[in-house]
């Protein structure tokens, strides 16, 4: 499979200093987990204020993590939430989406560990 990461845009940041790179995959990890609950919970309850908040605060670190794919994902997701399209079609990308991300966290945690 590959990856559903990139480390090229944070190396970029931190000046290819990859304990810095790691550092920061492990700060996404650490807390993206809680953030697509929370965004899961706010699109079950169709609370689109909510949603839209949480999946704008992720917004960067999703940006610089995951591949492009993912990344273009992402940003289809942001923008239907904007939008507040059909519950049950968002719900489907929602959970496409959520599915990918823990993909990309576990092969994080297999590549830094």
């Amino acid at each position: 499979m590959s990856k559903l990461y990139s480390t090229d845009k944070i190396l970029m940041y931190v000046d290819n200093d990859q304990h810095q790179c790691n550092e920061l995959l492990r700060l996404f990890v650490d807390t993206v987990p809680e953030e697509i609950e929370s965004l899961e919970k706010a699109i079950s309850n169709k609370n689109w204020d909510e949603a839209y908040l949480i999946s704008h605060r992720i917004k960067p670190s999703m940006g610089i993590t995951l591949s492009t794919k993912l990344s273009d994902d992402y940003s289809n997701l942001h923008e239907n939430i904007r939008l507040k399209r059909d519950p049950e079609s968002l719900k489907l990308i929602f959970e496409e989406f959520k599915n990918n991300v823990y993909q990309a966290i576990n092969q994080i945690k297999s590549d830094i560990n």
